[in-house]
C-alpha cells in the first residue's frame, strides 16, 4: 500500500470516527430531550432527570468530540460572561452569610421568620434562600440549561445544522399534535394512556403530553416557528428537474403540517397560547417585510392557510373555542381572568418582590412563598407565578431581573444583526423564525411560566443558540450552506485547554447528582398523592355517615391507605431525603396513624390527652414518657417520636411551611428543648394566614390551652377558608351549640353555610335550619355592596340554594332574582333560577330559563328531562283549568224557588 493509500485510510477512519461520534451526540440529543416531551415536559421531577442527564451526557460527548477532532471549542464572551452572572444570583442565595449582611440582602427575612432568632430553639435562618433544596433543584437546572447552549452551540457549524435542528423540533412537534388530537378523541385520564398522574387529568382538554394546554400550545408555536423554513423557502433549482419536483412536494407536505399544527394550537383554546403566537406571526411577518421577502403570494397563501384553519377548527366544537378566544379579543380583564386568580398571585408576588427586592427568597421557593403574601383566599395552589417576570422577581429580586434583561437585550441584538446581514432569502426566512419563537417565549411569559417547563426554556435556548452560532460563524452577512463555517475570533473565547471542559463536565456531573434523589422519588410521592386523595375522600364519607362509631369496614379502609400512604412518604424521603414537603406530609400521617391505632385500642386517647396527662404526670425526664408511651401504647408509640424527627426535619430544611410547627407543638412533650407555643403558632399564621388548615389547628390547640376568645378568632377565620378543615371544624362544634350561637360567632359565608346546614339536618331542629338560611340571607345583603357584581351574584345564588333545599321556594327564587339581576348571562346563575321556578311549580317562568340552559349546555340531560317534564305539568295544569272551565258551563243549574203570596198571579208565578 503506497503512503497516500495509507493516508487516504487513515482520514476516512477519522472521518468515520468523527462521524459516529456526531451521530451518538444527535441521538443523545434526540432521544433524552424527546423522553423529557413525553415527561410532561420536564416539569415532572422524573422528567428533569431525564433533561439534566441528557444535557450531561451530551456536554460530555461534546468535548469528547472536539478533543477527538483536534477542534478549538470557541464560546462567545457575552453568553458566557451571562451564564456566570445567572449561576452566581442563585450561588449566593445558598452561601450563609452573616446576619449584618443577611439583614440588608433580605430585610424581609426578619419580619417572614420572628421565630427565628438567637433565644429560639431554632436559632437564626442564615440563607438568602428560604428554600435550599429547591434552590439546589433549581440551580441544577439552570446548569443544564448553560450547557445545553453550550453543546448546541458547539454542534451547529452550518446553517444547514440549524436546519436540522429545526427539523427535529418540527417533527417533534407533529407528532405530539398527533398525540394531543387522539388523547383528546379517546381520553381515559392518563397521561399518553400509561401513567395516572395524580395532579392533573388528561380528559376534556386538548393538552398532549403536557401538565396543561397553555404549555402544549406553546411548544407548538416553536413547532410552528420550525416548520416555516421547510414551508416557505426559496427554490434554487432549475426549472423542470427532479429535485425541484420533489423539493415541491416537501413544500406542501410542510403546509400540511403547518395547517394541522396551528389547527390543533387553537383546538386547546389556550387564550395565552394564541396571544403568543399571533405575536410570533407578527414578528415574523415583520422581519421578514423589512428585508423584503413578503408579497402577494406570501399574503394569500397565509390568508388560504387562515381559512383552512378555521374549517379545521370547526371539527373541535367550533362554538366552545370561539366562546373563549372571544374573550381574548374582548380584552376585559374580567372575561380574562374570571376567578382573579393571577390577579391574585401577582400581587403576592409584588409584595413578595418588594419586601425582598435585592436577591428574592430562594429560587424555586415559590410555592412556599406566596402564602405569606397573598391578599386573598384559593382552594388552589399556585406552584408558580403564573408570569415568569413576576417568579423571577420574587424568587431572585432585582439581580435576577437585571440578568433576565441583559439576556433579552443581548439575543435581541444578536437576532437583529443576523437578520440585517442575512445575505439569502433562505437565510432572512430562517433568521425570522428564530425571532418568532424567541418573541413567542418573551410575550407568553407575561401570563403563564413556561420557563419553568424545561422543554419550554430548552426550545428558547435552542433558538438562542442557533441565532448566537450563525453570527458568529458568519459575521459579514455571507451566508452559504456550501461555505465552510467561518469562526469569527473576534466573536469567541477559545477553550484551549482541559480546564474549562472539566468544568462543564463537572458541572454537569453535579446537577444530575442534585437532581437523582428528587426524580427518583417522584414516583412515590406521586402514589402517595393518589393515596392521599383516597384518604380525604374516604375520610369525608366517615364524617357525613350517620353512626357516631363509623362503619368499621370504612375505617379498616382508612387505616390501610394511611398505611399505603406512610410507605410511599418513606420511600420519597429515603430517595430525597432534603423533601421538606415529604418530611412534614410524614409526620401528620404518622400521628394520624398512631390516633386511628389508639382509638380502636383499649386506651383511646388523642395526642392532647396524651401531653395532658405528661404535662400532669409528674415525668421527670423525656426518657420516663417515652417509656411510659411504650407501656400504655406498644409498637404504636414509636410513631410520635419519629413523627416529631420529621417536623423538625421540615423545619431545617424550609421554614416556610406554617403546618410544621404546629406538628411540632402538638408533639412538645416529646422535645427536649421545645418551641413556645405562643411563638410557634404566630409564626405559622405568619406563614399562611390564608390557609384554613393552618388557622384550625391553630385554634384548636388554642382551645386546649384554655384561651376560648382567641380559639374563636382563628375559627372565625377558618371556616370562611377553603379546605377540608370546614368539615371537621363545623362538625366538631355543632354538636355542642345551637346553630343561631353557631351562626353567630363564627359568621359563616355561603360556602361554609352548605356545611353547616349539612350537619344540623343530622343532629339540629327546624329552627336551627331556619336560623342558618336567614343568617345566609343577612350576611349576603350585607356584603354584596361590597363585592362585584359576579361575586355578588355567586353568593346570591348560593343563598338561593340553601333557601331550595328548606323548601323555601319564594326566598330562593327572590335570591335567585337577585343573582340573576347582577349576572343575567351566567350559565348557573340562570340554571339555579329555572329549578328555582320548577320546584316551587312556576313551570311557566321556569320554561325560558331552562331553554336557555338548554341552548348553551346540551350535553346536560337533565336540562332535558326537566324541560319535558315541566312542559308536561303546564299542559296538565292547562287540561286541568280547562276541564274546570268547561264543569263550571255545564253543570246543571238550579232553578230559583219563588214563593208566591196571595198578590201573585198565576202568570207571575210562571214567568
Amino acid at each position: 500500500m503506497t503512503i497516500a493509500g495509507l493516508m487516504h485510510r487513515v482520514t476516512l477512519i477519522r472521518w468515520c470516527s468523527v462521524q459516529s461520534r456526531q451521530t451518538a451526540l444527535d441521538l443523545t440529543l434526540v432521544v433524552g430531550l424527546g423522553l423529557t416531551l413525553l415527561a410532561l415536559g420536564g416539569r415532572h421531577d422524573g422528567g428533569c432527570l431525564v433533561y439534566v442527564a441528557t444535557v450531561a451526557l451530551a456536554t460530555l460527548l461534546t468535548v469528547l468530540n472536539s478533543a477527538g477532532a483536534g477542534r478549538t471549542i470557541r464560546v462567545q464572551k457575552g453568553p458566557l460572561l451571562l451564564g456566570i452572572a445567572a449561576l452566581a444570583c442563585v450561588v449566593v442565595q445558598l452561601v450563609p452569610l452573616p446576619v449584618g449582611l443577611l439583614n440588608a440582602l433580605a430585610p424581609g427575612h426578619a419580619s417572614l421568620l420572628p421565630l427565628w432568632s438567637e433565644e429560639s430553639p431554632l436559632g437564626r435562618w442564615t440563607r438568602v434562600s428560604l428554600a435550599p433544596p429547591e434552590t439546589f433543584e433549581g440551580l441544577a437546572v439552570l446548569v443544564s440549561h448553560c450547557l445545553l447552549f453550550f453543546v448546541v452551540a458547539e454542534r451547529v457549524r452550518s446553517e444547514g445544522d440549524v436546519k436540522k435542528v429545526l427539523g427535529c423540533v418540527a417533527v417533534a412537534s407533529v407528532v405530539l399534535a398527533i398525540i394531543g388530537v387522539v388523547q383528546a378523541g379517546f381520553p381515559d385520564g392518563r397521561l399518553l394512556w400509561m401513567y395516572d398522574y395524580p395532579s392533573r387529568s388528561f380528559k376534556g382538554q386538548v393538552q398532549g403530553a403536557f401538565a396543561n394546554r397553555n404549555h402544549f400550545a406553546h411548544f407548538l408555536i416553536f413547532g410552528l416557528a420550525s416548520l416555516a423554513p421547510f414551508a416557505f423557502q426559496r427554490s434554487i433549482r432549475a426549472k423542470g428537474s427532479t429535485a425541484l419536483g420533489s423539493e415541491k412536494t416537501r413544500r406542501i407536505v410542510c403546509l400540511g403540517a403547518m395547517i394541522f399544527v396551528v389547527v390543533i394550537l387553537v383546538a386547546t383554546q389556550s387564550r395565552g397560547g394564541v396571544a403568543a403566537f399571533g405575536v410570533a406571526l407578527l414578528v415574523a411577518v415583520i422581519g421578514c417585510w423589512w428585508r423584503r421577502l413578503v408579497g402577494l403570494k406570501e399574503t394569500l397563501l397565509l390568508a388560504a392557510m387562515a381559512s383552512v384553519v378555521l374549517l379545521g377548527v370547526s371539527l373541535f366544537d367550533y362554538e366552545k373555542v370561539t366562546n373563549r378566544l372571544n374573550d381574548l379579543v374582548s380584552g376585559e380583564i374580567e372575561e380574562l381572568d374570571a376567578n382573579a386568580g393571577r390577579r391574585l398571585i401577582w400581587g403576592a408576588n409584588a409584595r413578595a418582590f418588594l419586601a425582598n427586592p435585592w436577591l428574592g427568597h430562594g429560587a424555586g421557593s415559590h410555592r412556599y412563598v406566596y402564602p405569606a403574601y397573598i391578599d386573598g383566599s384559593s382552594a388552589r395552589e399556585f406552584t408558580h407565578a403564573e408570569s415568569g417576570y413576576f417568579q423571577i422577581a420574587s424568587e431572585n429580586g432585582a439581580a435576577g431581573l437585571l440578568v433576565l434583561a441583559a439576556a433579552a437585550a443581548m439575543v435581541v441584538r444578536t437576532l437583529l444583526c443576523g437578520l440585517r446581514r442575512a445575505a439569502s432569502p433562505n437565510g432572512v426566512l430562517l433568521q425570522a423564525v428564530l425571532m418568532a419563537g424567541i418573541a413567542a417565549s418573551f410575550a407568553h411569559s407575561v401570563v403563564d411560566f413556561v420557563w419553568y417547563v424545561p422543554s419550554l426554556a430548552m426550545l428558547a435556548i435552542i433558538f438562542a443558540a442557533c441565532a448566537t452560532r450563525l453570527e458568529q460563524l458568519h459575521p459579514v452577512g455571507k451566508l452559504n450552506e456550501s461555505a465552510p463555517p467561518q469562526l469569527s475570533r473576534a466573536n469567541g473565547a477559545p477553550i484551549s485547554s482541559w480546564f474549562p471542559a472539566a468544568v462543564a463536565v463537572t458541572a454537569g456531573a453535579l446537577a444530575v447528582a442534585i437532581s437523582w434523589g428528587p426524580g427518583l422519588g417522584s414516583l412515590a410521592w406521586d402514589r402517595y398523592l393518589r393515596a392521599s386523595k383516597t384518604t380525604q375522600s374516604l375520610e369525608a364519607s366517615l364524617l357525613t355517615s350517620a353512626t357516631e362509631e363509623g362503619d368499621p369496614h370504612l375505617l379498616a379502609t382508612i387505616d390501610e391507605t394511611i398505611r399505603r400512604a406512610v410507605n410511599e412518604l418513606l420511600m420519597v424521603v429515603e430517595n430525597d431525603p432534603q423533601n421538606a414537603r415529604a418530611h412534614t406530609r410524614l409526620a401528620g400521617r404518622l400521628m394520624q396513624q398512631f390516633e386511628s391505632a389508639v382509638m380502636q385500642g383499649e386506651n383511646p386517647l388523642s395526642i392532647e390527652m396524651i401531653a395532658d396527662t405528661v404535662t400532669s404526670g409528674g415525668f421527670q425526664s423525656k426518657a420516663e414518657v417515652r417509656d411510659w408511651l411504650a407501656r400504655a401504647f406498644g409498637e404504636d408509640a414509636l410513631l410520635l417520636p419519629r413523627a416529631l424527627e420529621h417536623a423538625q426535619a421540615a423545619i431545617r430544611l424550609c421554614p416556610l411551611q406554617g403546618e410544621t410547627y404546629l406538628q411540632a407543638t402538638r408533639l412538645s412533650f416529646l422535645d427536649a428543648d421545645p418551641l413556645p407555643l405562643g411563638g410557634a403558632i404566630a409564626q405559622a399564621v405568619r406563614l399562611q394566614p390564608n390557609d384554613g388548615g393552618v388557622r384550625f389547628d391553630a385554634g384548636r390547640q388554642i382551645h386546649l390551652s384554655g384561651d376560648v376568645e382567641a380559639a374563636l378568632e382563628h375559627y372565625r377565620a377558618s371556616i370562611r377558608l377553603p379546605g377540608s378543615h370546614r368539615e371537621r371544624l363545623v362538625l366538631s362544634l355543632a354538636r355542642v351549640l345551637p346553630a343561631s350561637v353557631f351562626v353567630a360567632e363564627l359568621d359563616p359565608d355561603c360556602a361554609a353555610t352548605d356545611l353547616v346546614l349539612a350537619a344540623y339536618r343530622q343532629s339540629g331542629t327546624d329552627e336551627d335550619l331556619v336560623a342558618i338560611a336567614e343568617h345566609a340571607e343577612g350576611s349576603t345583603l350585607a356584603e354584596s355592596e361590597a363585592l362585584s357584581p359576579r361575586d355578588s351574584a355567586r353568593r346570591w345564588r348560593q343563598v338561593s340554594v340553601v333557601n331550595r333545599s328548606l323548601k323555601r321556594y319564594e326566598k330562593a327564587i327572590e335570591c335567585a332574582t337577585r343573582a340573576y339581576e347582577l349576572c343575567p348571562n351566567d350559565f348557573w346563575v340562570r340554571f339555579d333560577l329555572a329549578f328555582a321556578y320548577f320546584d316551587s311549580g312556576a313551570f311557566v317562568e321556569a320554561d325560558p330559563h331552562l331553554r336557555w340552559c338548554l341552548s348553551r349546555r346540551p350535553d346536560l340531560r337533565h336540562l332535558q328531562s326537566s324541560l319535558q317534564a315541566a312542559a308536561k305539568r303546564r299542559l296538565e295544569m292547562a287540561s286541568g283549568e280547562r276541564m274546570r272551565t268547561v264543569s263550571r258551563f255545564l253543570a246543571p243549574r238550579r232553578l230559583p224557588i219563588v214563593e208566591s203570596d196571595a198578590h201573585s198571579s198565576p202568570e207571575t208565578v210562571a214567568r
